[in-house]
């Protein structure tokens, strides 16, 4: 592995000269990173003819012509030199000749510009952490390595242990890219890198194949049959993997990257997983932490395939999701513990699972599910069951379109244990239930998704109800109190797979409980439901919610004191000067007295008119629209284009959306063109904006939000008359630990005041800056936000010179009653 750039000073100013000057003539990112590259390139192999190179040619011609980048030399100075002079061109070579670099440091300098001016490279990038973690799974012995995805060849340049890389990228800008970093380490004569689609698959072997693909993308294959899959249309994820036995030698590894629903996903990803247990050929499956790619929050599976796996019907199974360190806002995996998990038990952290027990559990390879164990406490007269053993699943018929009656949703399900029990009278009536099943007798009802919400609902033959999808029925045994059950359900913790936590009907009957006699378990429960009682009787939670406005009352009463107080004193100082020019009229003449007066008069009128309007924010009540269902994807593309003085962008981070759980169309997803379509055919294919991604709330509500916060930034942010480099970017995004959208409003404009919190931004008539206005804006965005059951919050970033402000709202996601 390469060492980390040290940047020096005066270095750094060279080379962002350097993009500077280049960049001021127009120039996109990608050809002044490919412009530079090349320089840099003949900087270091022709150093010693530069400074005496005639600078009225083309730099290009100081390389010999059996070089291997010549023909990209020659073709990146030709696109140059038709849109900018070559006395630009020479005069950035001019620069980078006035310091020198370490023969390691020519990869590191393209990477920094690249770095600047590249805003997508980071899609095709493969961090460095990455790199070292895959040449730590590969054995020494594997010296000739496959990579489908090649990007900008990281893994051909910061990877040491192989003889012979063959590369494949699509992307014509980052294969030259990549060609040039190759180049610039000296790995031209190990890497065959080609600038070609991988559609057509290779039919060479290799001792190992890397996969590092565009996550969620589909590929159209040209393949008559794809092994796991069975049709042409597959996964990038799973097209390396799926060809791992023909195009490996008889001792091969694979390494392959894919979103984290490969442990759960169902279709093409349960098809893989039951093909690779079935030609005994996983290894192991490593989840690594979220927010290790800059452009997506989502984390990564790393999955390993070997044709000789070091466990006989098993699979390695390693949490490796807190191994790393951060710094610089950086994830940096610590290797050295993720193969310490990955050849040593650790609690909670590495097993060994066998086949037998995936098998159990419908082929999933979902880590928490095997890793995460606690153990049963079993106290003295209980007895240590499975729910399997002590209920039973009624068989249900299935619901035709000729069918209707009351409908059961995960959303009728009791959360209160002590009151498990379900109206019929107030299930909703349905003409279709077609698919549900139709339950005719007493049962306890789960929720497969997220938490249990144990419930009783009493059906029967004469009153019988629909169960809809992701909703369970089972029926105790005998020997089992209903009411009791649905207490311990209610407070059993499950580990649901996916995005949204779904909770498969094997895990909830392998759930194991200690169970006493039914006497004590009728006891227990209406013990329980007693202090259950007098918890709720003591009024704790509305304790806390009146604690919480007092205190709020309080703060925003003595954060206005301030404000309040320049004017009491104006009043107070007026009032004694009118009582002197009373006290002395007799000695005054009659214009002074008047005109005296009224300015005191006048200096009142203004104080009172100042308290007016602190007074009038102080009382006002805030009011609210009727909620509506709003596509927030949609609303935001819609509603803020540039402004007069600054420049707006809406940026949904498509690939957190689709790995939550929605539906991104192939175009948003990929930067790639496929098949023979032109890029304007493509760019008229992409949608504005996605179906389904909605909001529940009142559509002005959500305007004044949205308007507050660009209101905010354009007033207070954009004061600049001379400044024509104003942005506000709006990302939008999904908090999973939240189960939130999180919209971020970030403006390249004054920085926040200083001391400007999230708790004072919240409060009503808190002002800041130099361009204060009534000190509403910041309560408008809270109080819509928590009316709504959202969040919001602060954030304050620098980045070498400039400082970026967020405001960061975060807004429940809807959900239609199939997704309940």
């Amino acid at each position: 592995m390469r060492k980390n750039l040290v940047v020096s000073n005066e270095t750094k100013s060279v080379m962002n000269q350097v993009i500077g000057t280049l960049r001021a003539t127009g120039l996109s990112g990608v050809e002044i990173s490919t412009l530079v590259g090349i320089l840099l390139y003949i900087k270091k192999q022709k150093a010693q003819l530069v400074d005496s190179f005639e600078y009225n040619q083309p730099l290009f011609e100081l390389l010999d012509r059996d070089d291997d980048l010549y023909g990209e030399a020659e073709g990146v100075f030709i696109r140059a030199i038709s849109k900018i002079n070559i006395k630009l061109i020479n005069q950035a070579m001019q620069m980078l000749c006035s310091t020198t670099y370490p023969e390691g440091e020519y990869l590191d300098w393209l990477d920094f510009c690249i770095e600047q001016t590249i805003k997508y490279a980071e899609e095709f990038y493969t961090p460095r952490h990455i790199c070292a973690l895959i040449e730590s799974l590969i054995s020494p012995k594997e010296k000739s390595i496959f990579v489908p995805f090649g990007g900008m060849m990281e893994i051909g340049t910061e990877m040491e242990n192989y003889e012979h890389i063959d590369a494949v990228e699509i992307n014509q800008e980052m294969w030259l890219l990549g060609k040039i970093r190759l180049g610039l380490a000296d790995k031209l004569d190990s890497v065959d890198f080609t600038n070609d689609s991988n559609t057509s698959w290779t039919n060479e072997q290799y001792d190992a194949i890397i996969s590092y693909p565009p996550l969620a993308m589909k590929m159209q294959m040209q393949d008559e049959h794809a092994a796991a899959n069975g049709t042409k249309r597959e996964l990038a994820e799973l097209v390396a993997a799926n060809r791992f036995l023909e195009t490996t030698s008889d001792d091969g590894t694979g390494v392959y990257f894919m979103a984290p629903n490969i442990q759960w996903a169902t279709g093409e990803q349960k098809r893989f997983r039951m093909w690779a247990m079935e030609k005994h050929m996983i290894d192991a499956v490593i989840l690594l932490p979220k927010g290790m790619l800059s452009y997506t929050s989502i984390p990564l599976a790393c999955v390993i395939l070997r044709k000789n796996p070091q466990h006989e019907n098993a699979i390695r199974f390693i949490d490796a999701s807190k191994m790393y360190d951060k710094s610089d806002g950086n994830i940096h995996l610590d290797i050295e513990k993720i193969m310490a998990a990955f050849h040593t038990d650790q609690p909670n952290v590495s097993a060994s699972i066998s086949y037998d027990d995936i098998r159990e559990y419908d082929y999933t390879w979902d880590l928490t599910q095997y890793l995460q164990h606690e153990e049963l406490e079993i106290p003295e007269g209980y007895r240590a069951v499975a729910l399997e053993e002590i209920v039973q699943i009624p068989s249900c018929t299935k619901g035709t379109e000729a069918d209707k009656g009351k409908m059961l949703k995960v959303t009728d399900l009791s959360n209160d244990w002590s009151k498990p029990y379900i109206s019929q009278e107030a299930l909703n009536d349905s003409d279709n239930v077609k698919g549900c099943a139709k339950l005719e007798q007493t049962a306890i009802i789960v929720s497969m998704v997220r938490n249990l919400k144990p419930s009783i609902i009493q059906a029967s033959e004469q009153s019988p109800v629909w169960l809809a999808k992701n909703v369970l029925a089972i029926i105790p045994g005998m020997e089992i109190d209903i009411e009791y059950l649905c207490m311990v359900l209610s407070k059993a913790k499950f580990s649901g797979t996916g995005i949204i936590p779904h909770i498969s009907k094997s895990t909830i009957m392998k759930y194991k409980l200690a169970l006493p006699d039914i006497s004590t378990q009728k006891t227990l429960y209406k013990e329980a439901c007693q202090q259950e009682a007098m918890a709720k009787a003591k009024e704790t939670g509305l304790l806390d919610v009146i604690d919480k406005m007092k205190t709020d009352y309080i703060n925003e009463v003595r954060s206005r004191k301030h404000d309040m107080m320049p004017h009491l004193r104006q009043m107070s100082s007026a009032r004694k000067n009118l009582e002197y020019y009373i006290n002395h009229k007799d000695s005054m003449s009659e214009e002074d007295f008047m005109q005296g007066m009224k300015e005191e008069i006048a200096n009142q009128k203004t104080a009172i008119d100042s308290l007016t309007t602190i007074l009038k924010i102080f009382s006002r009540e805030d009011q609210f629209g009727t909620p509506e269902i709003i596509n927030i994807d949609k609303f935001l593309v819609e509603n803020y284009p540039d402004g007069h003085n600054y420049h707006s962008e809406i940026e949904p981070d498509f690939q957190a959306l689709a790995n939550y759980g929605f539906t991104i169309p192939d175009t948003l997803l990929s930067n790639t063109m496929t098949g023979d379509k032109s890029w304007q055919q493509s760019l008229n294919e992409i949608p504005d904006y996605v179906e389904g991604i909605n909001v529940f709330m009142a559509k002005d509500d959500l305007q004044r939000l949205c308007d507050n916060i660009f209101g905010n930034a354009v007033k207070h942010g954009f004061t600049d008359p001379k400044r024509e480099d104003y942005s506000i970017w709006v990302k939008l995004t999904v908090d999973e630990e939240r189960d939130m959208f999180q919209i971020d409003f970030t403006n390249n404009g004054t920085p926040f005041p200083k001391g400007l919190d999230k708790i004072r931004y919240g409060l009503r008539g808190e002002k800041g800056g130099i361009t204060a206005g009534t000190g509403e804006g910041g309560y408008i965005v809270r109080s819509i936000v928590e009316h709504y059951g959202g969040d919001y919050d602060l954030l304050t970033q620098k980045d070498q010179d400039t400082i970026w402000s967020t405001v960061r709202i975060y807004l429940p996601i809807y959900r239609n009653d199939n997704e309940q």
